[in-house]
């Protein structure tokens, strides 16, 4: 389906009569049709998106079949049969093998390369849906489901969806965190009388990735419809760093709409986003030594409550045990901007594994937050959390 519902389905083997439009056959007097593979009458469906489930991407929504797209049937027993649309259209119909036989029909199409599954005894669809990975497509994304007691399905949306932009050519991966956005256990969809969509979501996962990802474009994840209190957290790889930004304000995702997160990372309009590390973590006043390769932080000289002072003047942050010898301070960069490399000097005193001395470092400001400062060593490993005047 194109940019509203691309489904994409594989071919059932013996898929018969998929077209865009209803073709009346007609046979010879006391002619019967061939039953197919199976047992059962060949039955003919049509398919539609309901009105009422529209919703829109940037004020746009079409809906139209395309190429490819795949729905799976089910009859009232459990039977199905998987079909495939063989050309772009905006409505279509298609013809069942034999396979399944009387309804009430129930239908699914958008699970990707997922299997769905039927209880004859519920009447629900299964689906292992919202996964905690996504290939980021609309297609995906926008799972749809219908049942009929005739032979005309009228689709309607399952879940919510979620979108967002990267904006630059270097972002490999994008994690999307909320409580319980994901399913740990997948879905079951049911229906009301009036085939309205009446599901029993699963809210026991929290992340969801699209891996992958090889340049900009705008990307699209199925969640729980519902309101998220706590906020969220989303994640991009950039090479070999980490980052996030995060909110804690409240949103809420339903199942006819779509949730806008904007453009990620695009150098110039997007949130600014923070790197996430083992050192950023930390929160402590004090000098550390950090080992980007494997993300591991540790503690040279770290300020201690009751038994250390820190002093910060215009043009210097000092730390210092005077009982035990200890101090450690660092000049000032004239700002604060993430990202930015300053000059700066050191000077350790009765520090593990330094002489004592003044030294000459470039540090790199990696994160600001509560007028701390986050500076780790261009091309080492030395690291300061330090207050800023």
């Amino acid at each position: 389906m194109r940019i509203l519902n691309r489904f994409l389905l594989a071919a059932a083997a013996f898929a018969a009569a998929v077209a865009c439009a209803s073709v009346e056959e007609v046979l010879p007097i006391g002619q019967k049709l061939p039953a197919g593979p199976g047992d059962n009458a060949p039955v003919t469906f049509s398919a539609s998106v309901g009105i009422t489930s529209k919703t829109a991407i940037d004020d746009e929504r079409k809906v139209s079949w395309a190429t490819g797209d795949k729905i799976t049937v089910f009859d009232s027993q459990g039977r199905s049969e998987e079909f495939v649309v063989e050309k772009d259209c905006d409505s279509y119909s298609f013809t069942s093998t034999g396979i399944i036989g009387k309804g009430p029909y129930y239908a699914v199409a958008g699970y990707g390369q997922e299997v769905p599954s039927f209880d004859k005894d519920t009447k629900r669809i299964g689906i292992v849906r919202p996964s905690a990975t996504a290939d980021g497509s609309f297609g995906e994304a926008d799972l749809v489901a219908s049942m009929t007691s005739g032979t005309s399905f009228t689709f309607r949306h399952v879940f919510a969806l979620l979108k967002m932009s990267i904006g630059s050519d270097d972002i490999t991966s994008l994690t999307f965190s909320a409580e319980g956005i994901t399913a740990s256990t997948g879905t079951q969809i049911g229906f009301e009388s009036n085939g309205a969509i009446d599901a029993e979501y699963n809210y026991g996962g929290n992340e969801i990735s699209v891996e992958g990802i090889t340049g900009p474009g705008t990307y699209y994840i199925a969640v729980n419809p519902g309101t998220y209190d706590s906020g969220v957290t989303i994640y991009l790889k950039k090479g070999p760093v980490r980052m996030k930004v995060s909110s804690d304000k409240a949103f809420t995702a339903s199942v006819n709409g779509i949730v806008n997160f904007g453009t990620l990372d695009d150098g110039t309009s997007g949130p600014q986003m923070t790197e996430v590390n083992a050192f950023m973590d930390g929160i402590a006043l004090g000098v550390y030594s950090y080992d980007a390769v494997n993300d591991v932080v540790s503690s040279i000289y770290q300020y201690c409550a009751g038994s250390d002072q820190f002093a910060v003047s215009d043009t210097e942050f000092r730390l210092q045990n005077l009982a035990e010898g200890h101090m450690a301070g660092v000049t000032l960069p004239s700002d604060a901007v993430v990202g930015n490399s300053y000059p700066v000097d050191i000077k350790l005193y009765g520090i593990d594994g330094y002489s004592d001395g003044k030294y000459e470092k470039v540090l790199v400001a990696r994160k600001t937050e509560n007028g701390k400062i986050w500076l780790l060593e261009e091309d080492g490993t030395l690291g300061f959390i330090i207050h800023t005047r």
